[in-house]
């Protein structure tokens, strides 16, 4: 009649196959009822209809070599576990815009590796103190000590002859901090984030809601003397940042 494919039927062997091996066997009357239910439904319908009877068979995981280097492992994961995965892609898609799962992966793979493996922090260590015996040496350098100089103040000896400012001419040059586009990352964790994405909304009044490619843009321009805080800070898509760049709005002229 058509009913039931060649694939389903070969699936539905496999499964029964699969279910005697885990001590699971099914009657001759269950088997017919099994074919029944799979009757005019496609093989994704019919998987779902097996993961309903042994929730476990979909939770194994399984290694085939398809070349020397290359391997197709299968196995499934929740949605929650998709969606986390999908979010990691979209905060690195200004590193790689065309991230595919096993990169992300790979990349996860490195970040724990960098954090658990011995070896790594071993090596880690050896370079840090290495660093560090070169930072001393390179401070332990002859200078001028500060109560030399006071008690040259103390002398009497003009500043000028020692080659040095005045010292109201130090505590102001100190006291300059020039102006910066970077944001510490403490500012940066500030920025309330509502999950939305790109904050820009267009003349219907829509959010772009974009998740990839976010950036942080100055609500007050920076060349505006917008500051670096968060209060004037907001996420943007790299699109919507450039183009408010390029054309800025009567609001931000204010």
């Amino acid at each position: 009649s058509g009913e039931l494919t060649l694939s389903v039927a070969a699936d539905v062997q496999s499964f029964l196959h699969q279910e005697a091996k885990i001590e699971r066997p099914y009657s001759l009357n269950a088997k017919i009822e099994l074919v029944e239910t799979c009757l005019g439904k496609s093989r994704r319908e019919v998987e779902e209809e097996f993961a309903r009877r042994n929730p476990e068979r979909e939770k194994r995981e399984t290694q085939h070599a398809i070349c020397s280097d290359r391997l197709r492992v299968s196995f499934s994961i929740s949605k929650e576990l998709s969606d986390k995965l999908n979010q990691l892609k979209d905060l690195l898609g200004h590193v790689d815009p065309s991230m595919t799962t096993e990169s992300l992966l790979e990349r996860l793979a490195e970040i724990g590796l960098d954090r658990f493996d011995p070896q790594r922090k071993a090596a880690r260590a050896r370079v840090q103190k290495a660093n560090r015996k070169f930072k001393l040496e390179q401070d332990q350098e002859p200078e001028i000590e500060v109560t030399e100089l006071q008690n040259r103040s103390m002398l009497g000896e003009d500043a000028g002859s020692l080659g040095l400012s005045s010292a109201s001419e130090s505590v102001t040059s100190a006291a300059e901090v020039k102006r910066s586009r970077y944001i510490p990352a403490e500012q940066r964790h500030r920025v309330e984030s509502d999950g939305g994405g790109c904050s820009s909304q267009g003349v219907d009044g829509r959010r772009c809601g974009s998740t990839k490619f976010l950036q942080l843009d100055h609500i007050r321009p920076y060349a505006r003397g917008g500051a670096n805080d968060a209060a004037n800070l907001r996420w943007m898509c790299g699109a919507h940042n450039r183009a408010r760049t390029e054309v800025p709005r009567a609001s931000d002229l204010r």
